[in-house]
């Protein structure tokens, strides 16, 4: 094989390597993108007009700050926990599971009461829609699965 054709294959390989790559990062899709999917899935399942969707838009505000502000408690907590494997302490490291468990259980009660709030926002005839879209809220707001997890 002459230095010409063995330069081609070459060339065309990191071609492909470099469409490869592209697609995988254009084809998870920003978060941006991600958060937005729920949102309009909501508005759309529920036939919100523009007033409940401006009212929607203020719960989303405030639900992200208050995930956001537990989920930093809890970032803390897990390093002050592994902290504990350097010096061996037990009675702290237990009491601080505690505390991350207390912390993500209010995590679920900031989702329970967000989605009772997106409830108060239904007129009465939304309320068969609501009943029906909270047999899909668990999966709608599942952790994404990492890049080699098997759904």
């Amino acid at each position: 094989m002459n230095k010409v054709k063995l330069y081609g294959l070459f060339s065309i390989v990191l071609l492909a390597i470099n469409i490869v790559l592209l697609w995988m990062m254009f084809s998870r899709g920003a978060p941006s993108r991600r958060e937005e999917e729920p949102k309009k899935f909501i508005i759309e399942k529920l036939h919100f007009d523009e007033n409940q969707i401006r009212d929607y838009e203020k719960l989303i505000k405030g639900h992200r700050e208050n995930i956001t502000a537990t989920d930093d408690k809890i970032k803390l907590l897990k390093e002050e926990l592994y902290s504990c494997l350097k010096d061996d302490n037990t009675p702290k490291a237990d009491s601080l599971m505690q505390e991350l468990s207390k912390e993500k259980l209010h995590i679920e009660q900031i989702h329970y009461q967000h989605f009772n709030d997106i409830k108060k926002l239904c007129k009465p005839d939304q309320l068969a829609n609501f009943n029906s879209l909270t047999t899909e809220l668990a999966k709608l707001f599942a952790p994404h699965p990492r890049r080699n997890e098997k759904r």
